[in-house]
């Protein structure tokens, strides 16, 4: 489909929210659920930051080593921090992402479709949509790490940094893009297929989660834009897709 059409799926995600009020809420709450986690995790790293620092080094005595001692233990509070902020994410991602992002691309798929993927949420599909979010949470965490840490040791630090970002960027915006042949209940082989045949779209889709700020927002309507992406390229009756997504724009009568 090409670079512009995944960053064309985010603005026709906004006619959607306009037809659907609910949508917001769902967005609000999506967004909500994380924050909360970040909360409560950073409140429980940041209370035993002592304790961890004191594995690692003693407090001392001498009066220069501990201003060295309280600046590595502001050093330690961010970094549980950051790791707060991950595992909260994987934790929303994998439990309470699947939950809401799906019911979000359910809407979305009503709307624009007039039809639902597999609507029925049975317990088993529900584990089914569980294991399949843990790969596509941890492979692009896993992925990017890496490549920021050769970024460190090899002189191509720039350039893997950039690539790094990059790489990101398409993980998130599959992980939207997936959520209805997830739902379909395709293999994992082949839905990264699907991925791999449209590798420029999706890096349109992803690299405006790369802005600080606006990417908040697209958390948040992420799988309104994701359903949309996957809706007009796979589903039959784009045509009647584009038609319905015209419609939205017009004013209700």
């Amino acid at each position: 489909m090409g670079f512009f059409y995944g960053l064309w799926c985010h603005i026709e995600a906004l006619k959607i929210f306009r037809q659907k009020k609910s949508l917001i809420f769902w967005a609000s709450l999506r967004f909500i659920t994380l924050i909360v986690l970040f909360v409560i995790l950073s409140a429980i790293a940041i209370s035993y930051n002592r304790e961890v620092l004191q594995l690692l080094w003693l407090k001392p005595q001498n009066y220069f080593l501990v201003i060295l001692w309280y600046l590595l233990l502001f050093i330690t509070s961010i970094i549980l921090m950051f790791a707060a902020g991950i595992i909260s994410y994987i934790i929303s991602q994998i439990l309470f992402g699947v939950l809401i992002a799906d019911h979000m691309s359910i809407l979305t798929e009503r709307i624009v479709a007039g039809k639902i993927t597999n609507p029925q949420m049975s317990l088993g599909h529900l584990i089914f949509l569980i294991k399949q979010e843990i790969p596509r949470t941890f492979i692009p965490l896993i992925t990017t790490s890496a490549i920021m840490v050769f970024g460190w040791i090899l002189p191509l630090g720039v350039v893997l940094v950039v690539a790094s970002v990059l790489l990101s960027c398409l993980f998130t915006a599959w992980d939207y893009t997936d959520l209805v042949p997830a739902r379909a209940l395709y293999s994992f082989k082949e839905r990264f297929g699907m991925f791999k045949k449209d590798i420029l779209g999706h890096l349109g889709f992803g690299l405006p989660f790369a802005v600080p700020f606006l990417n908040v927002l697209l958390f948040s309507m992420g799988p309104v834009s994701g359903t949309l992406f996957y809706l007009r390229k796979h589903k039959d009756g784009a045509s009647k897709t584009t038609q319905d997504l015209d419609s939205l724009s017009q004013p209700n009568g």
